[in-house]
């Protein structure tokens, strides 16, 4: 269960921005490149991109209060895997 936790989290926090830099620039070029065309059509793509990159992670920096006071997506101590005072230290 805490891994589909981690996963979704993952998703949120990388999935959607990259998402969002895809929708942005390969939508920018092809809405730019009917309406104006011209020589920096790239550019003005990707900078479209970069624009619903930023929007994607303000938006979830918007949600992120509410998702940390529901306490799902953070992590947990399941158990101790070494007992450190057992060691042996060089």
């Amino acid at each position: 269960m805490e891994k589909v936790n981690v996963m979704k989290a993952l998703g949120i926090m990388y999935g959607i921005p990259l998402i969002a830099l895809l929708i942005g620039t390969v939508g920018g070029y092809y809405v730019l490149k009917n309406t104006i065309g011209g020589d920096m059509l790239e550019v003005y793509s990707m900078l479209i991109g970069f624009a619903f990159t930023g929007l994607a992670y303000l938006g979830i920096k918007l949600k992120d209060a509410k998702l940390r006071d529901s306490r799902e997506y953070m992590p947990t101590v399941t158990r101790v895997m070494i007992d450190l005072d057992t060691v042996d230290t060089l």
